[in-house]
């Protein structure tokens, strides 16, 4: 049976069961921007292929048969779940993939914004941060901001539970929500700020929006439309992540190549 694909959507295409995965990829995907599909022979793979205009990845959940499909050539796209795999190692390796999508020197340049002002404008104890690409984590609030240019967008994202930051962050345990939605909302904007910095020297003179925040419950599911590559941090407690998603379209003039990768965020402004 031909799947349904919609024209200009990212998919994923998966074969195979398991439930926990299926789980964790739509909830990666409504953050990254992508959706899965489910495939269950030679002829529902062609046809899906052939309709995909941005393939994220393929996923095959090998149930131990010894005679495995004719698959077409994709290179790192393609992605093998064995019974003795995790889930999580499979999503750390997939999430390496996605931000492939992401000139390197970004992907360092992000990173070393988030490491930089993370912890000058949240507080010292803000030092503790992972990459994850665990989305099942319980958040209560979300907290966004974007910055584009022409053929270029990045989003900084924060996900936060309020009432877990309170519990574990002294420093910020008489905040009212809306104290802390002002306090992220301004986070990602200095954050967007410092990238940007960065990036006019190459190029590109992003604007940068007004911050918006939800509450998570009230709001349904909220997903991302287009796809972006998300390079994302959790604190080592899991009450608060902060991520920076990124496209860049063909068009895009920015000089990659002489970015500088330490991020400005000694002095932070009102950008």
């Amino acid at each position: 049976m031909s799947k349904l694909i919609l024209p200009g959507k990212a998919y994923l295409i998966l074969w195979g069961e398991n439930k926990e995965l299926e789980s964790q990829l739509t909830k990666m995907g409504e953050r990254i921007g992508f959706r899965y599909v489910k495939v269950e022979s030679q002829q529902e793979l062609q046809d899906s292929i052939s309709k995909i205009k941005t393939l994220v990845a393929m996923i095959y959940c090998n149930d131990g048969s010894n005679v495995l499909p004719m698959f077409p050539a994709l290179g790192d796209k393609f992605l093998e779940y064995k019974k003795e795999t995790s889930v999580v190692s499979l999503l750390e390796h997939l999430d390496k993939l996605i931000i492939k999508g992401i000139p390197p020197r970004l992907t360092d340049l992000i990173t070393d914004a988030i490491k930089g002002v993370t912890p000058k404008l949240l507080g010292a104890e803000f030092t503790n941060l992972s990459r994850s690409s665990d989305f099942s984590i319980h958040f209560t609030n979300l907290i966004t901001c974007d910055s584009s240019a022409e053929a270029f967008s990045a989003k900084a994202l924060c996900k936060v539970n309020f009432e877990r930051l309170r519990h574990e962050y002294k420093s910020l345990s008489q905040r009212t929500d809306s104290q802390l939605i002002d306090l992220f909302g301004e986070f990602c904007n200095q954050l967007l700020g410092v990238i940007n910095a960065s990036l006019r020297p190459i190029g590109l003179s992003p604007l940068i929006s007004l911050p918006i925040g939800a509450e998570l419950s009230r709001s349904g599911s909220i997903s991302q439309v287009d796809y972006m590559p998300m390079i994302r941090f959790i604190d080592l407690k899991q009450v608060f992540g902060v991520g920076v998603s990124v496209s860049v379209g063909s068009k895009c003039q920015a000089r990659w190549n002489e970015l500088v990768t330490k991020a400005a965020s000694g002095e932070l402004e009102f950008f």
